[in-house]
């Protein structure tokens, strides 16, 4: 709860302000939520008041996403940014919640204990007036409306002024875009003039976020702060993975799910240790591999091809063979004819499998999962239906499994 202004309210009557911690705007930024809003143009009425008084912040279960709860608006979200709806507000009438069931009584006992028993309360909200007036011992005097949004304009051209002054990271330079490309160009390959504006981009967003990631460990520092939160757990999500290959036995204790491209180069530097420890664990761990080409941007290329390709070597008994030597080099639109030779496979099916409409559908139905999941790009794994957040595929995978899985040998 922060004050404004003086402290003696027994002759003056206090504006208050409740405003409720909520993800549906605060984290999400939704269109249909101007909760940030509120609370901004509040402050400016608080600190401008003759009287002053209280914003007080409520915190818990009760009012996060308005009664849905962190996890679950968090889920919804991921799941509206790869639809492209809002399914949040959607969702509150399907899981059987009213549009708000926010519930302010703790921060009223809190203004009651402080002795206020009347206050000018700053809401557009006819069930926040409600809330108050059925409250024991506080009664409110006023309601005053928000003033005109466009001093939000005004509150957000400061916090941008802070926010360039704190976060600005350097502009990345041609010499780093090239030594980048140099290192991975094996991986990558395609001519630099063709991904240097993507790899640019990609480079700025990761000195962005060593700027913010650095000011954020500074300020730990600095301050002493503690995270005491319990991580939240990740919700589990359901998948249809009959259509696709595994490798370990079908009852194992743990399926493990990698969405991945033959052209990321992520997926290729992360494919030995996934494979080895698929070999370390290989009684105790089923592995499912689904194509995701994300490298396409949308538009139809090599990716597709191999992947298409890797479908029909699976028919012929020959996915894992095919999957093993795609990865070991950059693929063309020419790889999966290529693979087929190597393999020995049976041209005249192998071909009619790639041109047909069957190995098309079969990509775009696990593109389709990849998106109604959420996954935004490569590597992604799954473990027993939860998303495993990673940094280094490998390193975190091998990590999860000697958490959830006793030591092997």
């Amino acid at each position: 709860m922060a004050s404004y202004g003086h402290q003696d309210f027994e002759n003056q009557t206090p504006l208050v302000r409740l405003q409720s911690l909520c993800p549906h705007g605060h984290y999400f930024h939704s269109s249909h939520c101007d909760c940030d809003e509120q609370r901004d143009l509040a402050m400016e009425m608080l600190v401008n008041d003759s009287t002053g008084g209280f914003l007080v912040m409520a915190v818990g279960e009760r009012h996060a996403g308005r009664g849905i709860g962190h996890v679950m608006i968090a889920g919804l979200y991921s799941y509206g940014f790869s639809t492209g709806r809002d399914v949040v507000t959607e969702s509150f009438n399907d899981l059987g919640f009213h549009q708000d069931e926010r519930d302010f009584s703790a921060s009223l006992q809190v203004l009651s204990k402080m002795g206020i028993s009347r206050i000018r309360l700053t809401t557009n909200n006819p069930d926040k007036v409600s809330q108050v007036e059925n409250s024991d011992g506080i009664s409110v005097e006023e309601v005053a409306p928000r003033t005109d949004r466009a001093i939000n304009d005004v509150i957000n051209d400061i916090i941008n002024d802070v926010r360039e002054e704190l976060l600005k990271a350097e502009s990345v330079s041609k010499e780093e875009v090239k030594s980048v490309y140099e290192q991975y160009k094996n991986q990558i390959g395609r001519p630099l003039e063709e991904i240097e504006v993507a790899l640019t981009q990609q480079l700025q967003q990761q000195k962005q976020k060593e700027k913010v990631l650095a000011l954020i460990e500074k300020v730990k520092k600095e301050t002493g702060f503690i995270n005491k939160l319990e991580k939240p757990e990740p919700p589990t999500f359901s998948m249809d993975l009959s259509p696709y290959p595994f490798k370990g036995p079908k009852d194992a204790q743990i399926t493990v799910v990698e969405f991945a491209d033959y052209n990321c180069g992520y997926c290729r530097n992360s494919k030995p240790e996934i494979d080895k420890l698929l070999k370390q664990y290989g009684d105790q761990v089923k592995f499912y591999y689904i194509d995701y080409p994300v490298t396409e941007k949308g538009v139809a290329g090599s990716t597709t091809q191999t992947a298409r390709g890797a479908y029909c070597a699976g028919q012929q008994d020959k996915f894992w063979d095919f999957y093993n030597l795609a990865y070991e080099q950059a693929v063309t639109m020419e790889t999966a004819s290529e693979l087929a030779k190597t393999l020995k496979l049976d041209a005249q099916a192998f071909n009619a499998c790639l041109a047909s409409d069957e190995s098309a559908e079969f990509v775009k139905n696990s593109e389709k999962m990849a998106q109604d999941l959420g996954v935004t790009g490569t590597p992604t794994l799954f473990v027993n239906g939860q998303l495993l957040h990673t940094h280094d595929a490998g390193k975190d995978l091998k990590a999860e499994l000697e958490k959830l899985l006793p030591p092997k040998s």
